[in-house]
């Protein structure tokens, strides 16, 4: 008796308990169902899908020249010097924002080009030194920053003189900007400069006439938002540069890009 009783009384319980986890089941299945959806994990697009513009870009090169680092030339910003040329070409570049367009750019996936591109501007020494002391560390140098450039900006100004005179100040160590790129391309290694300049708020930008181009029309935003210029400044520490060559390239375009 007390042996069937013990199994009469593990049946029942067995039952009750199976009877509490079909219940359970029941209840979470139901919970499961009635979730909102920002609680259900999205499921992953198929392969090939992207839920971001790709990063596609196209470069319209249009400025390709030299420009002479010359003590007295650029004192006095004369024509050819890099004082004397990296204004103008500036607002060469600003202006043609507004008339060049990508030739080759396609963008898929919902997106399309975007109407403001951005202007740059690469300075970079004509001649380097090859064979000299500090020749392995500047080539480490220029690898790792090839990779990840050191980076100032981006900043505000009021004109293009002014973001001018902030890249020219970098370049001769000044300022704090100045000082800390000098610790981080140190000794004869020589900077190669990138200005990058958003072209959107440049144009309404309200210059003095004398720095402005008869080409370039300056057009007033619709908002009341301040209106100032926005640049960027990339540098890859490059190789020492050759003290006997005054000559620094100059080359400079267009970027469109999608979004």
């Amino acid at each position: 008796m007390i042996a069937r009783f013990s199994r009469d009384n593990t049946s029942k319980s067995c039952r009750k308990n199976c009877d509490h986890f079909l219940i359970l089941t029941f209840i979470v299945g139901c919970l499961l169902l009635s979730q909102p959806a920002w609680a259900v994990p999205k499921a992953k697009k198929a392969s090939g899908e992207s839920t971001t513009c790709a990063a596609t870009e196209e470069l319209v090169t249009l400025i390709d020249q030299e420009a002479s680092s010359g003590a007295m030339g650029n004192y006095f910003a004369r024509s050819g010097s890099l004082q004397g040329e990296i204004g103008p070409i500036t607002e060469r570049l600003l202006s043609a924002t507004q008339t060049t367009k990508p030739a080759k750019l396609q963008c898929g996936g919902g997106c399309k080009i975007n109407e403001n591109p951005q202007v740059f501007l690469k300075i970079a020494p004509k001649k380097t030194q090859k064979n000299y002391q500090e020749a392995a560390t500047c080539e480490n140098l220029r690898k790792k920053t090839a990779r990840s450039p050191i980076k100032f900006g981006p900043k505000q100004f009021d004109s293009v003189a002014d973001i001018g005179g902030w890249q020219s100040d970098l370049a001769l160590g000044k300022g704090a900007d100045g000082t800390e790129l000098y610790k981080r391309c140190p000794g004869n290694c020589s900077p190669e400069y990138v200005l990058i300049i958003n072209p959107a708020l440049a144009r309404a930008s309200k210059l003095p006439k004398s720095q402005i181009s008869s080409r370039i029309k300056i057009k007033k935003l619709a908002s009341d938002r301040p209106t100032k210029i926005t640049g960027t400044v990339q540098v890859i520490c490059g190789h020492a540069r050759d003290q006997d060559d005054e000559k620094f390239l100059l080359k400079g375009g267009v970027r469109w890009s999608c979004e």
